[in-house]
């Protein structure tokens, strides 16, 4: 009965131990989720901040830009005054000048009204001075008649003849200088009338500009307005993120705060998970059954199996030493996450893969298996886990994990570890931030003599959603949501 109780007791204690482990690595996954959205945060934090400050940094710059356009708009409106008042000046002088042209052109008009009447009297004082000039004609013509008798008579007939002669010569020199002025007069009459309508289209003119002025006046009055309101806005805005900026600094300080509690508690996970991880093996390595006694032996029995199959290979000439252990991982091109081959693929494929199926099949609640080289490489996967490659490398994360190098703490302790097996709990990452905490019963490869790496067969203690994210009818239905 003290056996068959020590027996209860340490399966049970197994149990407990692959429960905390469990726990812990579920735990610590998401604490490390956690950790990282808090340290994108931050980095966005810090992003908005540097925008906020790099504003503040402007606003002296926008000041002065706002300051110099007011300022301008003053002066601007300043010139504008001066301009109306100048062309308010001009139109005073143009209407005095306008007007004076009209007067002028009046007093024109009289004088070529004088004029022509000075013109008719020249002729009538011409018409007299012909006349006289015959009637001095005649009376010469008299005297030479009435000889000694008429010699007085004719003296005077001569005089009056020279004066009519004079008179006419006068009259001639008047109307051609009374000719000069009309003609003059009218070209000097038809300008002033010229200067009068060109006063007149240019006082049309000075008030259209008198017209724009009054509307740049009103224009830049707007604008000062407008800078007026902007500056307010901007201090506003300033003010705010003034605000925002110590809002964001709290936030940041309690952000990052949190971050280093969440790192401090996924470290402490960890170490209790490592110490859980070392303690289950303990138990597993002693004679003592546990849960997980029929999981070693099913994977030391396909380890077995497999090793017989590389030997086997081995000696048929399939694969030689140089290309089972090649590492000489060539990239494969455009692959996300990136994967690798080796000399080694066409054979794990062909000898190893069917094992791995074969295993997985015959695994009560089992993930998976697969084997890792020395470096954590795996030349081949799973049928289930070997599909080629598509566009999401969230996708390509869960179902195309062939050809990749995979190594964490857990894989590095299981490589470097002698012992015949090792039992351990660990979150795999499935994509798009989901994981999956199982337990993976380790067990050492050596072919041709050598370590080569260990064979890893995963099962869960129960199956839940995320373990059921990995089968065959959740890649069925994916492929289905995909092709829709």
């Amino acid at each position: 009965m003290p056996s068959t109780m020590a027996e209860v007791a340490v399966r049970e204690v197994a149990r407990s131990c692959g429960a905390l482990v469990i726990e812990c690595a579920e735990v610590g996954g998401h604490v490390a989720a956690a950790a990282d959205r808090t340290a994108t945060t931050l980095s966005g934090l810090a992003d908005f901040d540097q925008a906020a400050a790099a504003l503040t940094q402007h606003r002296a710059s926008v000041g002065a830009a706002i300051a110099r356009a007011r300022q301008s708009s003053q002066l601007m409106k300043q010139r504008l005054d001066h301009c109306r008042t100048t062309v308010v000046d001009s139109g005073a002088s143009f209407t005095q000048l306008t007007d004076l042209v009209v007067d002028l052109n009046a007093r024109m008009e009289r004088i070529m009204v004088a004029l022509s009447q000075v013109q008719q009297t020249t002729e009538v004082i011409g018409a007299i001075a012909r006349q006289t000039n015959m009637l001095a004609l005649n009376a010469a013509i008299e005297a030479l008649r009435a000889g000694a008798a008429g010699e007085a008579f004719g003296v005077v007939a001569n005089e009056v003849k020279k004066l009519a002669q004079d008179t006419r010569q006068a009259t001639a020199r008047i109307e051609t200088t009374i000719s000069a002025l009309a003609t003059e007069g009218a070209a000097l009459g038809a300008a002033i009338a010229a200067g009068t309508e060109s006063g007149a289209r240019a006082r049309q003119g000075l008030d259209g500009i008198n017209q724009a002025i009054d509307e740049l006046g009103r224009f830049v009055t707007l604008i000062d307005t407008q800078s007026e309101s902007v500056a307010m806005s901007s201090d506003l805005i300033y003010s705010s993120i003034a605000t925002v900026q110590g809002e964001l600094a709290a936030t940041a300080d309690a952000t990052r705060i949190n971050r280093e509690t969440l790192a401090s508690a996924a470290e402490r996970l960890a170490r209790l998970e490592a110490v859980g991880n070392q303690m289950l093996d303990r138990i597993s390595q002693s004679a003592a059954e546990t849960d997980d006694t029929p999981y070693i032996a099913l994977a030391r029995d396909h380890a077995g199996r497999i090793t017989a199959r590389v030997e086997q290979g081995l000696a048929a000439g399939e694969i030689d030493l140089a290309g089972l252990f090649d590492s000489d991982y060539a990239p494969v091109a455009g692959t996300n996450p990136p994967q690798f081959t080796t000399r080694l693929n066409s054979f794990a494929d062909r000898a190893i893969r069917p094992l791995l199926d074969a295993a997985t099949a015959d695994t009560p609640r089992g993930i998976g298996c697969v084997v890792l080289d020395r470096n954590g490489y795996l030349p081949t996967h799973l049928t289930l886990r070997s599909q080629p490659q598509g566009a999401d490398p969230e996708w390509n994360n869960t179902w195309s994990r062939h050809r990749r190098i995979i190594i964490g703490p857990c894989e590095r302790r299981a490589i470097d570890s002698e012992a015949p097996f090792l039992l351990n709990c660990y979150r795999m990452a499935l994509g798009n931030n989901e994981f999956l905490p199982i337990k993976s019963v380790f067990v050492p490869l050596v072919f041709g003599g050598r370590r080569w790496g260990v064979f890893e067969l995963a099962y869960v203690d129960q199956i839940t959603a995320q373990a059921e994210a990995l089968t065959a009818q959740a890649l069925a239905r994916n492929a289905t949501q995909q092709a829709a």
